[in-house]
């Protein structure tokens, strides 16, 4: 049951980072060093899997430190949501509730 919930959890984690990946509106995440931060962390998660799938305990390890590192990178890149800043790369075009003001009143 908990390598069933492993691997749900996995492909969920995979899916997730897909749609993150899809929808940043940052023109850096286009650059080689971003692509292949992204194509080592779905290696990763294909890693992990490997060893879930074949039984051996260093799957869960490894789908753990997975886990971690991606949390503390979205929890560290998302924090333009909080400070205006983005640590990471350049802060992507937000509209804030003084733009959609304006933008309302334009109609």
């Amino acid at each position: 049951m908990n390598n069933k919930l492993l691997v749900v959890s996995l492909f969920a984690l995979a899916a997730i980072g897909s749609t993150y990946y899809m929808l940043d509106a940052r023109h850096e995440v286009f650059h080689a060093n971003w692509l292949t931060l992204s194509a080592l962390w779905y290696i990763s998660i294909a890693f992990s899997l490997f060893f879930i799938f074949n039984g051996a305990r260093f799957g869960a390890f490894t789908a753990e430190v997975i886990g971690w590192i991606t949390l503390i990178f979205w929890l560290i890149d998302n924090i333009y949501t909080v400070s205006g800043k983005s640590l990471i790369a350049t802060s992507p075009n937000l509209m804030t509730p003084y733009d959609l003001e304006i933008l309302l009143e334009q109609v």
